[in-house]
């Protein structure tokens, strides 16, 4: 050996025993080196020179470094540092050939010892590249079938024994019983969370099935238990748990297994079991084994791992014949041998090889000649690697993969794998029938190309959103298939994904859900049918369950919710303003809906249980808001109330006319006797006042009845308000403040001065009763623009131009009670004596006799405000106008037809005529007066007659003289309004009308005016 240690590499080695040991370092199939003590090649053998693809001339005086990967120069460095200080370096480089490919090489080196000092080292070299290769090839194939396990929702799990926090657990393990892997204690606690979700009557045969394989006595645990699912239900599974390694002692020291959910049926028992032949594990490297032999195929050397993977290591084979070791083999091997003598080298990648103890061995062998010092052939060596492993595992993954293609391609599921490009990798049967073809004949194309525009964007769009953060994407949409109609499809997309990050490979997997999907379609086409109708229905309607729950709503309930539930939690309802809901849920006591008060509002409820229907026996609730009909039902009540009390009143009014009628006429008659004493005088004056008391009495009930007889003409509101602040001012107590609102304008009404005069002072007078500590009183006039969607301050105010009257107090409001009665006549709130509970009363009947509106607001402590709008009103004619009071004008003498029928009234009013000079003839109604006239109406001078008189009334007979060409006038008396009449009669030449019960004043006044006697 020292000869070849100094040799040079052109030189041959020498004869003789070292000699042949040149020969076998040369024949080897293995790498070897020489290396001084800077790490330079001194030699290389032919194989090493071969493995890097450059000649041996070449190599001597490089360093191992310039054929090695950049990445492996540290390495390399460290190993030689180990071997100059004396120890052995054992690691994996890879090197590179002068085309750029690498070649995996497993590098074993040792020190070079001279005088006991390192001078350099050797180097054997063992090409690891087919290894390599297959080994990537294994992964690369376990990763995808590892994939398909996912895509069949197999649970896996791999444990030490005892478990520990390198146990692995894969996502579909913990969904199985319906969790995530989140949601399970940590991994070293895992196995016993299982135990002890399993079946009461399973956990013995479990657990001792489990000690079994622990000990020794189990190799492969199969089982089918239940473990209770998150649900609470009971599910099946089945398991398989196999023990990947033990140690000395034959106690197992880790596992592997997987579950899988076969609650239907116990189904898929024979994928289970496939899935566990698949997963057989990892493959050991078998290092090379040598033997070199004679051209008599003696051994003349073997290595120590051909001696222990063929022979015990202890036995001598030297000398021994190569068939004598294996005679099996003799003649198959003699073939082979033979060919090698003769300069061959023969080879086998796979070779089945039979040892002597009848187990199999797979083999990848070579068979070489090694030559002589004189470069004959001096024998064979033979270079065996054991893939004994590799075979299998090959084998078992041939056969694994048989069966997984077989599930996969039996799944109605459309499954497909292919590129990050789209490229098709695999697809089974039931994606090869989305576009017509056979999966073999899809392979190879994009699949992407195969889509429409439009889908080809969200597909490329998808994938790009497939990263290591988020490696699935789920979406669904339709699919054309070949006979023209449309699946729909939800698909998940798994992305693979490269030691970079980078997306390499892409697992999909399409349900069809086209039934579910039309169905939904159906569904929401109903719920939207009937979402429509409920939503024009004009009420709130709610669909309740049982519970309470809302399930369904309109527009117009969630609105009546905000007033009635506006603190309700999760759409769950309890009360309805301050009802109970299950009080709601019952019938009525009276009538068919229930009342609900809130917030001032009224609404009507009724409920109706729906049973039958998806919505599992709940209530149609329907809600509507009854405020405003309430309110128009309370005010039409009221008016028809007031009406009616009006229409008795008014005749009470009218009765009691006629009675006061005489009584005034008489005092005024008597009170201007001749001689009076004083003392009767004073008598006569307190009759008269009192009859005028009464008088104002039956005026207000007329007013309220809208019976009274009106002034009306041309008024501007604003001197007559200013004149009433004036003596309001004067009147009302100093501790009320008064204070007039206006804009310098004209607010032109048609109105009766006195009536509004009235109107006026009744409120005021209100006012001032209200506020007996002081306060203020504020009076506004505006004029006021009204339109269809405005919001007026007097309620169902037509559109329109009017003048707005407000009268406000700061007294403390109408208690809400009295509020709906303040327009009642004889209502009152004031103590008795204090009031006769007519002045509201007044006011309402003026204010719509003057087709007026009238309003109120108030409140506690807030004062009262009344709201009084009249229509505007154009300057033009008026109706004859009445006299003021003044001094009695006399007659002449003339004859002064007098039509009543009450006869103590005519007998009055003939007395009064009588005194201021006047003639008298006397009708009791108006046929009489029309027969009267044949025959004297040369001696008439004026008509005077009663409006409601029976057989003929003054405005007929009005009619009938002015039929009759005759001219005299005529003058009406009524305690009745007949305001329009009047404006009608104008051009039959009404000379004028006097109110009941009649003034002497007024009476001697308009005489005088009809008859020019001014």
């Amino acid at each position: 050996m020292d000869e070849m240690k100094n040799c040079d590499q052109s030189d041959l080695p020498p004869p003789g025993s070292e000699a042949l040991a040149w020969e076998l370092i040369e024949a080897l199939g293995q790498g070897l080196t020489i290396l001084d003590r800077d790490g330079s090649f001194t030699y290389v053998n032919l194989a090493y020179a071969q493995m890097i693809g450059r000649p041996r001339e070449e190599l001597i005086g490089r360093k191992p470094i310039d054929f090695t990967h950049p990445d492996d120069h540290d390495k390399l460095s460290k190993a030689r540092q180990r071997r100059l200080s004396g120890e052995q370096s054992i690691y994996e480089t890879r090197l590179v050939r002068p085309d750029g490919r690498l070649v995996y090489a497993h590098v074993t080196g040792m020190p070079r010892w001279e005088e006991n000092n390192v001078v350099g080292s050797y180097t054997i070299i063992t090409d690891l590249t087919e290894k390599k290769r297959a080994e990537q090839a294994l992964r690369q194939s376990l990763d995808r079938y590892l994939l398909a396990i996912e895509a069949v929702e197999l649970g896996i799990f791999e444990s030490n024994v005892p478990p520990d926090e390198h146990s692995y657990f894969n996502e579909r393990w913990a969904n199985i019983m319906g969790y995530t892997l989140a949601e399970l204690p940590e991994a070293a606690e895992r196995l016993l969370w299982l135990w002890q979700r399993a079946h009461p009557d399973d956990v013995e045969p479990l657990l001792s099935n489990y000690r079994a394989l622990v000990e020794g006595r189990l190799e492969i645990y199969e089982m089918e238990a239940r473990l209770k699912h998150k649900s609470g239900e009971w599910i099946w599974v089945r398991g398989y748990i196999k023990v990947t390694e033990r140690n000395g002692q034959g106690i197992a020291t880790r596992i592997l297994g997987a579950i899988l959910d076969i609650t239907d049926g116990k189904r898929a028992r024979r994928l289970l079991q496939e899935n566990a032949e698949k997963l057989q594990l990892f493959i050991e490297h078998a290092p090379t084994a040598l033997a070199m032999l004679d051209k008599q195929m003696r051994y003349l050397s073997a290595s120590k791992r051909w001696l222990t993977k063929y022979h015990s290591d202890n036995q001598n084979i030297i000398g021994q014949s190569f068939y004598d070791v294996f005679p099996a083999s003799e003649e198959e091997w003699k073939k082979i041998h033979q060919r090698a003598l003769v300069g061959e080298v023969v080879k086998d990648d796979e070779y089945k090889f039979v040892r002597q103890d009848g187990r199999v061995q797979w083999l990848r062998w070579e068979v070489r000649p090694w030559y002589s010092a004189d470069n004959t052939i001096g024998g064979i060596v033979i270079f065996t690697e054991d893939i004994t492993e590799r075979v299998q595992i090959r084998e078992a993954l041939f056969q694994s993969e048989n069966r997984y293609r077989a599930i996969v391609e039996d799944q109605t599921e459309l499954i497909m794998r292919s590129k990050a490009d789209g490229t098709i990798l695999f697809a089974n049967q039931a994606y090869g029938r989305l576009f017509n073809k056979s999966p073999v004949a899809l392979e190879g194309q994009n699949f992407i190309t195969l889509l429409d525009k439009p889908k080809q964007e969200i597909v490329r769009a998808k994938f790009k959103r497939l990263t290591p953060e988020n490696p699935v994407e789920v979406d669904e949409y339709r699919e054309p298939t070949p006979d023209g109609s449309l699946l729909w499809l939800r698909w998940t997309d798994r992305g693979i994904f490269d030691a970079a990050g980078q997306l390499i490979e892409v697992q999909g997997v399409g349900i069809d859900i086209t039934e579910r999907r039309e169905a939904e379609e159906l569904l929401r086409q109903s719920e939207a049918q009937l979402q429509h109708v409920i939503d024009t229905v004009p009420e709130g309607v709610l669909l309740l369950t049982a519970d309470g729950t809302i399930q369904l709503t309109n527009p117009i309930a969630e609105k009546y919710l905000g007033v009635l539930a506006p603190n309700r939690t999760n759409d769950r309802i309890s009360h309805l303003g301050e009802r109970p809901l299950e009080q709601l849920l019952t019938s009525p006591p009276h009538g068919l809906w229930h009342d609900i008060h809130s917030n001032g509002q009224i609404f009507e409820a009724i409920a109706r249980p729906v049973e039958n229907t998806a919505y599992n026996a709940g209530w149609v609730l329907v809600i509507r808001n009854v405020t405003e009909e309430r309110e128009i039902q309370q005010r039409v009540q009221r008016q028809e109330r007031l009406a009616a009390v009006g229409q008795l009143a008014a005749g009470i009014a009218h009765d009691f006319n006629n009675i006061m009628s005489v009584i005034v006429l008489y005092a005024q008659l008597v009170t201007r006797t001749a001689n009076l004493s004083s003392a009767n005088t004073a008598k006569l004056a307190t009759i008269e006042q009192q009859a005028n008391r009464a008088t104002d009495l039956i005026q207000q009930i007329l007013d309220f009845a809208r019976r009274a007889v009106l002034e009306k003409q041309s008024l501007d509101l604003l001197p007559l308000m200013k004149e009433q602040v004036k003596l309001l001012k004067r009147t009302l107590p100093e501790h009320i403040r008064i204070k007039l609102n206006h804009t310098d304008e004209a607010y032109l009404v048609h109105a009766d001065p006195a009536r509004i005069q009235q109107v006026i002072m009744n409120l005021t007078l209100n006012a001032r009763d209200a506020m007996p500590e002081g306060g203020q009183l504020h009076i506004r006039l505006a004029y006021l623009h009204t339109e269809k969607k405005s919001q007026p301050p007097v309620k169902d105010l037509p559109p329109g131009e009017w003048i707005y009257l407000q009268i406000s107090d700061s007294g403390p409001g109408i208690p809400a009670n009295d509020l709906p009665h303040i327009f009642e006549p004889f209502f009152t709130t004031k103590q008795v004596g204090k009031g006769t509970g007519l002045g509201l009363a007044q006011v309402y009947g003026i204010v719509q006799q003057h087709d007026g509106h009238i309003d109120v607001t108030t409140g506690p402590g807030q004062g009262t405000t009344f709201h009084i709008c009249f229509p505007t009103y154009a300057v033009g004619d008026g109706m004859p106008a009445m006299l003021d009071k003044a001094a009695l004008v006399w007659g002449k003498g003339q004859t002064v037809l007098l039509v009543e029928d009450e006869p103590a009234t005519r007998q009055a009013i003939v007395d009064s005529l009588l005194m201021l000079n006047y003639s008298v003839v006397e009708a009791k109604n108006g046929g009489e007066a029309i027969t009267i006239l044949k025959t004297q109406a040369d001696q008439i001078a004026v008509v005077l007659s009663d409006v409601i008189m029976p057989d003929m009334g003054g405005i007929a007979l009005l009619h009938a003289i002015r039929q009759q060409q005759l001219t005299l006038p005529v003058i009406l008396m009524s305690g009745h309004p007949f305001h329009e009449e009047v404006e009608n009669l104008k051009g039959l030449g009404l000379s004028g009308w006097l109110p009941k019960p009649p003034n002497v004043e007024r009476l001697s006044h308009l005489l005088a005016q009809s008859l020019n006697l001014h």
